[in-house]
């Protein structure tokens, strides 16, 4: 899928790599289709080169995350698409990053999950 998303045009062979996960014998188009099935909803953005743009929101949206965060006095490591934060801030970075993708995509669905790791 990603392949697609970052591909100008329609795929015209596997990406490296990817052969592997499925089925023996599954052909280049099938799995296509498959994808673009599954995936509906956005598969109009395949073949589009859209992925480098996603990758710049994704990353505006955490540094949005992290600016305000600092703003309020909570210290946030980003670690590529989440924050690192105290155990005690983390209600604070969940709203924040619910309300930055709120912003940037109009919806309010977006999933924010807590995990706590030990040392």
């Amino acid at each position: 899928m990603n392949a697609m998303l970052f591909a100008d045009g329609p795929l015209r062979n596997w990406p490296e790599g990817t052969l592997q996960y499925f089925p023996s014998g599954t052909k280049l188009r099938k799995a296509i289709e498959m994808l673009t099935a599954h995936h509906a909803p956005i598969a109009n953005l395949f073949g589009t080169g859209l992925g480098f743009q996603l990758m710049r929101i994704e990353s505006d949206m955490l540094i949005g995350v992290i600016k305000h965060l600092a703003s309020v006095g909570v210290t946030a490591l980003p670690l590529h698409d989440a924050v690192l934060v105290a155990e005690s801030k983390a209600d604070v970075a969940a709203d924040a990053m619910q309300a930055a993708f709120s912003m940037w995509t109009g919806s309010s669905c977006a999933i924010v999950s807590i995990e706590f790791f030990m040392r």
